[in-house]
């Protein structure tokens, strides 16, 4: 059976819900202290500001701890889950369900995994009734308001099933027209106050950069557009200034892919900007040594650089680091970032096409050198998810012997389906595409755990 496509209606309480993470390192128990859902909370606080007749409510899957927790907080004849590989299943499953007891709510989609699988997700479940693609502030406010989803754009509906362009997905632009976030609309209500110079998982989000730096998008990347925006920064240490002075949050990490380096002079040049501490990305080469020096000035103690391998320094992949950034090159620049009293979290990716022994052992050289440094104190290495939305998920889909050996071990259509396990699909990509079997990666990353030790460990996967 097919939905009605169902013509639009104005709410009277609009229920923004965040599943709890089936898989990933955010799915863990362990955790040192699980994120609020920046996305709906900027949300929320955009809808409750245009429209303050309409309640608003943001669920968070993560910090509730279960499915039966969030459902019984489930209320709202707006019903819109924020979805990530990591969380789809149950938001299927809560999705449905709610329907059942509930046949005239809306119900919606959104985020990375329904950004780049909108088609898949309607055609294959009926209870769905919209998909929103890329940023949902705009489109959600329409929808809140009554306005006919087939009119909005970002909004995919079964009548435009068949195909979408990328283009209809509507990225707002002006981030300094968006109000300060609040968490007033969070269930739970917020309580947990990361501290300044906690772990890295401890601090609070904060999204003041949306995009990326880069010209050329990562292979395993799923943002949908390349280029980056940024808040103004009176705008930025507002919401700061406001999340300090309300909820006594004092340690932040900006959620944006690369600190753009001019952002921070702009972050800088600020006058009467509040005490507290930031975690940022940053990626090797960005930052020159006088942007280096002025990190600390806003209060950045911490830096995640994405290193990702040592197929970058060879012509395996076609994004390399410019000829002149040699490994020597890195393992200076990360001193350099100590003798500025900031801490780098290095982050690495094996699996990617094109590895082999010798680029295996590359990295693991080059993981062990940058171990001993001493402002290095914790070290990120995962093994590549090809992800919706990313370059190499669709030439997963394009290779037939991938896709064919997806189908005899799952059962599942790798060009039709939305449920798709991703940890199969990467170890069938990697034996597929590259000169080392997925075993192996995962037999070096287990003696990483045992020579590194546990601490620079503790976020190895």
């Amino acid at each position: 059976m097919v939905r009605q496509e169902k013509g639009g209606r104005k709410a009277s309480k609009v229920c923004l819900v965040f599943p709890p993470h089936q898989h990933g390192r955010l799915a863990r128990a362990s955790e040192v202290q699980p994120q609020p859902p920046l996305g709906l909370l900027t949300i929320a606080s955009y809808l409750s500001e245009a429209l303050p007749d309409i309640a608003c409510e943001v669920i968070d899957g993560k910090a509730l701890g279960s499915e039966e927790k969030v459902f019984d907080e489930m209320d709202g004849d707006i019903v819109g889950f924020s979805v990530w590989y990591s969380n789809y299943t149950p938001a299927l499953r809560l999705a449905e369900r709610y329907r059942e007891e509930n046949p005239h709510v809306v119900i919606i989609f959104g985020g990375p995994h329904a950004t780049a699988l909108g088609n898949r997700i309607l055609t294959n479940n009926e209870y769905i009734d919209y998909v929103v693609l890329g940023e949902g502030e705009l489109p959600l406010l329409r929808l809140a308001e009554g306005t006919d989803p087939a009119d909005i754009p970002g909004v995919l509906t079964r009548l435009a099933v068949g195909g979408y362009s990328p283009k209809r997905a509507w990225f707002d632009s002006n981030l300094a027209t968006h109000p300060k976030f609040d968490l007033k609309n969070l269930v739970p209500a917020y309580s947990s106050r990361p501290s300044r110079g906690g772990a890295a998982m401890s601090a609070f989000p904060l999204a003041g950069v949306r995009g990326c730096l880069r010209t050329k998008r990562c292979e395993y990347c799923s943002i949908p557009f390349v280029g980056v925006r940024t808040m103004s920064p009176s705008t930025y240490w507002a919401q700061v200034k406001f999340l300090n002075e309300q909820y006594g949050i004092d340690y932040f990490f900006e959620t944006g892919d690369i600190f753009p380096p001019q952002f921070l002079q702009e972050l800088e040049k600020c006058e009467d900007y509040p005490d507290v501490g930031f975690r940022v990305y940053t990626y090797p080469g960005i930052m020159s040594p006088s942007n280096r020096s002025k990190l600390g000035n806003v209060g950045v103690d911490t830096v995640f650089m994405g290193v990702e391998s040592s197929l970058v320094w060879n012509r395996t992949m076609k994004r390399r680091y410019a000829r002149a950034y040699s490994k020597l090159a890195l393992l200076g620049e990360m001193r350099q970032f100590g003798m500025e009293q900031i801490n780098v979290i290095p982050g690495f990716v094996l699996g990617l096409p094109g590895e082999t022994e010798d680029s295996l052992r590359d990295t693991s050289r080059l993981i062990r050198d940058i171990s001993s440094l001493d402002n290095v104190s914790e070290i990120t290495v995962s093994v590549v998810l090809p992800l919706p939305g990313a370059e190499l998920f669709q030439r997963c889909v394009g290779d037939r012997n991938v896709s064919a050996r997806y189908a005899r071990e799952c059962g599942g259509d790798l060009g039709t389906g939305d449920r798709i396990d991703y940890y199969l699909l990467s170890r069938i990509m990697i034996d597929a595409w590259c000169d080392v079997e997925h075993r192996r990666i995962s037999e070096e990353i287990e003696r990483y755990r045992l020579e590194i030790g546990a601490e620079l460990a503790s976020w190895l996967e």
